[in-house]
């Protein structure tokens, strides 16, 4: 006789899926299974997940974060020298206008 749920699974918790006694609905085979008030995924599916990407450590994301501000203030400079030099052109342009009504 074919089962019609997972049988219970003991291995620690992952990935949606952790051990306990409730009769549970997989999400992602649409099977049954036992496991926490809470899984949503069985434990053969949980387990052929990938592995998530690790979480980047403090000095990383420090290092990330300073390359930002760096390249934040390289943009602020050009922004500023850009500025000035429409402004240049702008007073040129409207000293030459003055000029031309006299």
């Amino acid at each position: 006789m074919k089962a019609f749920f997972t049988p219970a699974d003991q291995r620690p918790q992952r990935f949606g899926w952790a051990p306990g006694s409730y009769l549970c609905h997989c999400s992602t085979c649409k099977k049954k299974f036992v496991g926490d008030k809470r899984a949503i995924t069985c434990a053969p599916c949980a387990y052929a997940a990938p592995d998530p990407s690790p979480e980047p450590s403090n000095d990383d994301v420090i290092g990330q974060l300073q390359r930002c501000i760096s390249e934040l203030h390289s943009i602020r400079i050009r922004i500023v020298e850009e500025r000035d030099k429409l402004k240049t052109e702008n007073a040129a342009l409207r000293a030459k206008v003055r000029k031309q009504k006299k």
